[in-house]
């Protein structure tokens, strides 16, 4: 909902939308304050602090709608707004969660096999064992658990998918000695934990 509104008065600078954001930034200025804090201290301030701003909101969004135009994006903005109000609100009764979908935007870029990198796989084989290893590697990260005990030996000993994969791609002539480099590099990316962190910012260097 922030970003709507921060993009309209932008390119706007309509009172309604700042005074909307004004109030928006108050909510997130209470979250910053409690951030890392309990699951119940957390709650606590939100009911305190945070409750009587999203209560004062609503009937607010309700009367500006009733006051401009009904197809401006103003008041598809403020429309938005009203028909999420049940989940925008949630944060209101459960202290575990987030005042927006940001941390988890911020938990997944990092760790998506992103369509840029995919396109240089070089073969769908290739692209499907890269997926796993990359799938592996960013559940042990995101678990804390070292992938780098459990790989190396049975990174060869592939499961029945990957041998398959390997014994149909050796049907592809020169895709085939590509596709081995790509598993031999993937591979030692596991081996030594940088898969990862390659893949977020690099695409693999194999198939360049």
């Amino acid at each position: 909902m922030r970003r709507r509104f921060v993009k309209l008065v932008r390119n706007s600078k309509s009172p309604i939308t700042e005074a909307a954001v004004r109030q928006i930034a108050q909510l997130y200025a209470i979250e910053s304050a409690v951030r890392g804090l309990s699951p119940d201290i957390r709650l606590a301030a939100r009911k305190e602090h945070s409750l009587p701003i999203v209560a004062a909101l609503k009937p607010w969004f309700e009367k500006q709608l009733s006051m401009i135009s009904s197809g401006s994006t103003l008041a598809k903005d403020i429309r938005y707004a009203l028909n999420h109000w049940s989940g925008l609100t949630r944060f209101l009764d459960d202290g575990r969660l987030e005042l927006d979908t940001n941390p988890v935007e911020n938990a997944i870029r990092p760790i998506c096999l992103t369509r840029k990198n995919a396109l240089f796989a070089g073969h769908e084989i290739g692209a499907e064992n890269w997926a796993l290893l990359a799938s592996i590697v960013t559940t042990c990260k995101l678990n804390d658990v070292n992938p780098i005990p459990i790989s190396p030996k049975h990174s060869r000993q592939s499961s029945p998918d990957i041998r398959k994969a390997k014994s149909t791609t050796s049907c592809h002539g020169a895709s085939a000695k590509r596709q081995t480099s790509i598993n031999r590099v993937a591979t030692e990316r596991l081996r030594t934990g940088r898969l990862a962190s390659d893949q977020a910012g690099h695409g693999d260097p194999a198939a360049t």
